[in-house]
């Protein structure tokens, strides 16, 4: 992070006017004025900008309000950086209204055009975590690395051993393997609630299992039962086969009473006309007979005719009258009913034109309803169709959501993938490195160790015997801390191998479901346009639906209309209202009057006759009396003869009655048979029922057994499932163990010391005249034995090897600056760039005259691995030494900030 440009108002020391100071045009920067004119308040302002974090007052929460102008209500800093070759703004403001803080925060970077591209999130939250991502800085680490804060200067040396090596983690980015550790024990945390529930399937499938012994002796038992129910079965089926068979010859011996009963009704039906044809016979004889003796009263039934002649004669001339009125009746009621049929036909006829109207309303009404019904079907086809291609869409977005849930994770898992690759290479080389010092350490203790020889077995001087034991405990201290790095490596290597080689068939995997995710999409496009078009015919059709049924109630009212008129059309009304109808009504009823006046007596007249019939048949057959006798005695002889019939088919009558007599208890064996039957039936049924009840029973319990077998299966499945889970959940707790402060990041942080050592006494040593070093420690022996995680700081001199506690003053403040330097370019190297700005406020006030030209004398040196170095001090002495002076003077209005340039 280079600052080019900072424009501040209202802050702390600086006024209303927006002030702004540019840097860009400078590498070596010194900030010089007076105590409190505002120098260290524009490094404030750098911090406050892009962190929100400053100085402020102790117990205070956020420091705000403290570096708010004292008689203001806002207060703004815009600051402009470079970062990786990209220019950003961050504007920071903070507005205070009844004593109530109303912040903003704006965060963008400057495209090659120059403008100004937003890249500020919803919430204030979230700009603030895209900044700190963007530079990959938090506030902690900037003021223990590349920013000397006044008067904190030992900011990170004074920190505990834990919190030094919380700041290095930090500084080096582990917080990734933090997030990736959280992960694993999320991920640990996921498989071990799976576990359990399995472990509960488990539980619960035992105790169903327990049914299974019980089931299968319920199995077993039914199956007996089945058997024997069987057999029962087989008796009744026997029975009634017997039943059946007997029932066969009853059913026989039905059939020959039935013949006798034929026969029987034959001879009686037979006798009966014999006995009928007997009557008439013997009647004829006895009618001739009586006439033979009433041959005598023949003048007497003469005389009676003709008077019966002259009563038929008057009552046929009444008849010919009363002929004669009906013949008259008849014509007018011809007329009557001619006029009437003219009056129907013209009532149908407009009867007939209304019907047609109502007929043609309801063609009307039924041709819209079935158009109707037809859009309806339109329209309930197409809910089909877009339930349908919902249903698609549904099924599709699931399957393009859940596939996005897992390629949210794909950059993620191809970012840890690499960053396992990454440092599954870095730790490969590092352990042969590791096992390679290790063996040059042990041909070099092998070498410290003889006593005879004093010089050095490195750079060969001598050596005293303090400094001989001083070297031996040094390189034994460092043979353990590779020993423990080496078993770190191994271990680590060793896990990191099948985790890499699962991720890569996971993103294998993933990178086929992005390409068939792409597919799906283009799907859904095409099932979306589908289920458009559906919808818009959906909606023609309900147009076209409301209209129809419009049309259907206008006409509805119409064919209500015409209905009331048809009903008011009423045959009554023209029948009363026709002139010609009704005269020839009255001439009809003129006439059945004079036919109803006249008293001719039909009856009488019938009797009549029938007397006069009678009288002349008896005439007859007094003309016809000789021939009769002579027939007399024919008819006797057939009465004999139909006697002598009469009594052989009594005889034959009586022969077949006692033959009945035989089958007379056949109906009550018949019944008793049938009920024998129905009883076997009736058991046949109930075993059946019972044989169908064991049946389904025996299908239940066949179900649940195979039920049981798939629970036991699935119960062996979860066995297999807990125990992989269990692998599963040692690898990622291992897997957790790594990524942890004692795993990979131990060894990245054990990696960097030397790094630090390095570069620390390398300015340290230009500080000092070569008189003093930093050795860094990550292990500490503990008097129990073993080993402890930790990161002490001892500084060998002239004194001896002492702790950094031991040091105070100038001597503190060189330690601190060379490792304040070293952190700062290790940060720079790590994050792939070149160091970018040093900024160190105050501090040179502890240093001797000496101390100062060599604290000078490395600023210039290291000026070249770093960007920008902004100083601030008040010291006169230094101001000689920088070629750029930002001069801060305090004015009535404000601070002002001025630019003085050295030769």
């Amino acid at each position: 992070m280079i600052p080019l440009r900072l424009q501040l108002k209202n802050f702390m020391s600086y006024g209303s006017q927006l002030q702004e100071i540019n840097f860009s045009s400078y590498n070596l920067i010194y900030l010089s004025g007076k105590n409190g004119h505002g120098k260290s308040a524009l490094l404030d302002a750098i911090t406050w900008a892009v962190w929100g974090q400053a100085r402020k007052a102790t117990g205070t929460p956020k420091a705000d309000q403290g570096l708010l102008r004292l008689g203001n209500n806002n207060m703004v800093v815009i600051f402009e950086f470079e970062f990786n070759g990209n220019r950003y703004r961050i504007r920071r403001e903070v507005s205070f209204h009844y004593g109530k803080p109303y912040a903003l925060l704006d965060f963008g970077m400057f495209n090659q055009e120059g403008t100004l591209v937003s890249m500020t999130e919803k919430t204030i939250r979230m700009t603030q975590d895209k900044i700190e991502a963007t530079i990959g800085l938090d506030y902690d680490t900037y003021i223990n690395s590349a920013f000397l804060r006044q008067g904190q200067a030992n900011e990170f040396s004074k920190k505990t051993p834990k919190e030094r090596k919380d700041i290095l983690g930090s500084v080096l980015g582990l917080d990734t393997f933090e997030t990736l550790k959280k992960l694993a024990l999320d991920k640990i945390k996921q498989l071990q609630n799976e576990q359990n529930s399995s472990l509960k399937l488990l539980e619960h499938i035992g105790g169903k299992l327990e049914k299974i012994p019980v089931v299968q002796a319920e199995l077993t038992g039914l199956t007996r039962q089945f058997d024997l129910l069987q057999i029962r079965e087989r008796d009744l089926q026997g029975k009634q086969k017997q039943y059946e068979q007997i029932e066969q010859q009853y059913n026989v011996q039905e059939q020959h009473l039935a013949v006798i009963g034929v026969k029987l009704e034959q001879i009686t039906k037979q006798e009966k006309v014999y006995i009928e044809q007997l009557q008439q016979v013997r009647q004829e004889w006895q009618r001739v007979h009586r006439v033979r003796l009433d041959s005598k009263d023949s003048d007497a039934l003469k005389q009676r005719e003709q008077e019966l002649q002259k009563e038929l004669v008057a009552l046929q001339k009444k008849q010919q009258k009363q002929l004669l009125l009906q013949e008259q009746i008849l014509k007018n009621k011809e007329l009557v009913q001619k006029q009437l049929h003219i009056i129907q036909a013209e009532f149908q006829e407009e009867s007939h034109k209304k019907k047609e109207n109502i007929s043609k309303i309801k063609l009307v009404i039924a041709n819209e309803q079935t158009q109707y019904e037809q859009l309806l079907k339109k329209a309930e086809y197409n809910n089909k169709l877009i339930y349908q291609e919902n249903k698609k869409i549904q099924e599709l977005c699931a399957t393009v959501d859940k596939a996005t849930v897992e390629l949210k994770n794909k950059e993620t898992l191809q970012y840890k993938f690499e960053k396992k690759k990454e440092g599954y290479q870095r730790f490969v080389p590092m352990y042969n490195n590791a096992h390679q010092e290790r063996e040059q350490l042990i041909q070099k203790q092998a070498m410290s160790h003889d006593d005879n020889d004093p010089s050095c077995p490195l750079c060969e001087q001598n050596l005293s015997a303090s400094r001989k034991r001083f070297l031996k405990i040094k390189l034994d201290k460092r043979q353990q801390w590779l020993e423990h790095r080496l078993a770190r490596l191994r271990k680590l290597i060793e896990s990191f191998k099948p985790m890499l080689t699962e991720e890569h068939q996971q993103l294998k995997r993933l990178h086929e479901l992005a390409t068939q995710q792409s597919v799906n999409q283009m799907k859904l496009v095409e099932y979306e346009n589908a289920l458009q078009k559906i919808m818009l015919e959906q909606e023609v059709y309900h147009k076209e639906a409301a209209q129809s049924v419009e049309i259907i109630k206008v006409q509805q009212l119409e064919l209500t209309k015409a209905e009331i008129l048809f009903k008011q059309l009423q045959l009554e009304d023209s029948i009363k209202t026709n002139l010609s109808y009704q005269q020839e009504l009255k001439k009809l009823q003129t006439v059945e009057k004079e036919q109803q006046e006249l008293s001719y007596n039909a009856d009488e007249h019938q009797q009549l006759v029938q007397k006069l019939s009678k009288l002349e048949e008896q005439t007859k057959l007094f003309e016809n009396l000789s021939k009769q006798i002579e027939q007399q005695s024919e008819r006797f002889e057939r009465i004999q003869m139909l006697c002598g019939l009469i009594k052989e088919s009594r005889t034959e009558r009586q022969k077949l009655d006692k033959e009945r007599i035989e089958f007379v208890d056949l109906p009550k064996k018949k019944e008793q048979l049938l009920l024998y039957k129905a009883e076997v039936q009736k058991q046949i049924t109930g075993l059946l029922q019972e044989k169908e009840q064991l049946v389904q029973t025996k299908g239940r319990l066949e179900n649940e057994h195979a039920s049981l077998e798939a629970i036991a299966k699935e119960g062996q499945d979860s066995k297999k499932a807990v125990k992989h889970l269990d692998v599963e959940i040692d690898e990622y707790k291992a897997i957790a163990q790594a990524l942890g402060k004692d795993g990979i990041q131990a060894l990245l942080i054990e990696d960097a010391i030397p790094e630090i050592e390095q570069e620390a006494n390398t300015l340290l040593s230009r500080l000092t005249d070569n008189q003093a070093q930093i050795f860094i420690e990550s292990l500490r022996d503990l008097k129990g034995g073993g080993a402890k995680e930790t990161l002490d700081i001892k500084i060998s001199d002239a004194a001896g090897l002492r702790p950094y506690e031991m040091f105070s003053g100038g001597e503190a403040f060189r330690i601190d600056f060379a490792i304040r330097i070293a952190i700062s370019k290790l940060l720079a190297r790590r994050a792939g760039t070149s160091l970018q700005t040093l900024i160190i406020d105050e501090g040179f006030g502890s240093q001797d005259e000496e101390g100062l030209v060599h604290i000078m004398d490395a600023i210039y040196k290291i000026q070249e691995d770093f960007a920008k170095i902004i100083i601030v001090s008040h010291l006169a002495s230094l101001k000689e030494q920088f070629p750029i002076h930002f001069v801060i003077e305090k004015l009535s209005t404000g601070s002002r900030v001025s630019v003085v340039e050295n030769g």
